[in-house]
């Protein structure tokens, strides 16, 4: 076999690990947004406030963020296929366990723990797809496996409000019902995962040492570039995860019930995923190097994404609506190019690391971002985080182009 015929293709064979990829990044946004949807309901029943409530998604985000850190390192040495099994199978006993929370301190725990196995699924997808997947179908593999995450965003709504009852009386079975869903998914997962054959192109890399992973951060502005670009950029979807459904029951006075119908808000996200995948694949096809073609597309997000402005100053609920939607649906795309890039920088032994360490920033940017929100308890930090908004994502693809104009890649 010919090293690049070592490589799935969008095949049957490759497609069906990409699916049960998209399912558990389904589930792992259903658990993540959970507690977002639950928040008026579990509000009244523990007492903890705006300012609770931030402290609740920080014990998250900061494991989510030593996770990246550790967990990149692992499966480099472990593998994709052990990595996620492992990953999936903690994070969903940790959500189940929300079920039994009689008090905050118990919600912390069961989220820092949800936060600490959540990471490590996207770590290893860019890992999985640098080892198994063709350059150009790169960004489609991580379009897909990103598209799972928007769609868990887009059915949390619906389902979570379901499981739990308009008036959130059983909020209990909502965590405890996707955490088994999760569980469910593990063994399937390494029936349909195959191992990774042996010595090919992505295996012959040894994974980076600790002096080595230094040195490359140290060393190579693409990584400081990539770093940077998730810290701004990324807080804007962790806002949707996090604050959005908060946003529109203290300024456009949505009830519990109500949250149910923000699903249709996250639907253009998975167009934006799929999108932002194909059309760089499109431009690559075309003889133009990937990450030209994949800032050309991030330029047309950058169009889009200044729309976060209307979302925090209008006052017509339709308009914060449609202007959400483009908002998201942007920077979904933007972000499968970025993580695109990311997976063609370095070997393939290599990628877990380093996007473990961009990841982090990518949750610091979040920490940085709910600590603002949870500090104006009024609710005004929600606004001016907002207008923030509306302006990194163009300075974020300035800097990218600019500074970036030698990209260097290691695909084969």
């Amino acid at each position: 076999m010919s090293g690049q015929d070592s490589f799935w293709r969008i095949g049957p064979r490759g497609f069906s690990v990409v699916a049960l990829i998209l399912v558990a990044a389904v589930l792992n946004y259903v658990d993540r947004q959970a507690l977002a949807l639950l928040k008026p309901t579990l509000d009244q029943r523990f007492g903890f406030g705006d300012a609770g409530y931030a402290s609740i998604v920080n014990a998250f985000l900061i494991t989510y963020t030593l996770s990246f850190l550790v967990s990149g390192r692992v499966i480099d040495r472990i593998g994709p296929r052990a990595g996620i099994a492992w990953c999936l199978g903690f994070w969903s006993l940790a959500n189940a366990g929300m079920a039994f929370a009689t008090s905050i301190d118990h919600i912390l725990i069961s989220r820092a723990l949800l936060g600490l196995g959540e990471a490590g699924l996207w770590v290893a997808v860019p890992r999985l797809a640098a080892e198994r997947y063709l350059p150009r179908t790169r960004g489609i593999v991580l379009g897909l496996a990103t598209m799972g995450a928007t769609i868990g965003a887009t059915i949390a709504p619906p389902l979570v409000v379901a499981l739990a009852g308009d008036t959130g009386e059983h909020w209990t079975w909502a965590f405890l019902a996707t955490g088994l869903m999760g569980l469910a998914v593990v063994p399937l997962w390494w029936l349909v995962c195959p191992p990774s054959p042996s010595a090919t192109e992505a295996t012959k890399t040894p994974a980076l040492g600790t002096l080595a992973v230094l040195r490359l951060i140290v060393l190579r502005r693409e990584v400081w570039l990539l770093i940077l670009t998730r810290l701004i950029t990324d807080p804007v979807w962790y806002f949707y995860q996090s604050w959005f459904p908060t946003f529109l029951h203290q300024k456009h006075g949505w009830s519990q019930a109500d949250i149910k119908h923000a699903w249709f808000v996250y639907l253009p996200a998975d167009l934006g995923c799929l999108l932002g995948g194909f059309l760089a694949a499109w431009r690559i096809g075309k003889g133009i190097e990937p990450h030209r073609g994949r800032l050309q597309i991030m330029l047309f997000c950058c169009l889009l994404t200044p729309l976060s402005a209307v979302v925090a100053l209008s006052g017509s609920q339709a308009l914060v609506l449609a202007a959400s939607m483009f908002v998201i649906g942007a920077h979904l795309a933007w972000l499968a190019n970025v993580s695109a890039l990311t997976a063609e920088l370095l070997p393939p032994a290599q990628t877990a690391t380093v996007f473990g360490i961009v990841a982090a920033a990518s949750a610091t940017g979040g920490i940085l971002m709910n600590s603002w929100i949870g500090a104006h308890a009024t609710g005004d930090g929600m606004v001016s985080f907002l207008i923030i908004a509306a302006c990194v994502h163009p300075l974020a693809w300035i800097l990218c182009a600019v500074l970036g104009r030698r990209w260097s890649t290691s695909s084969p």
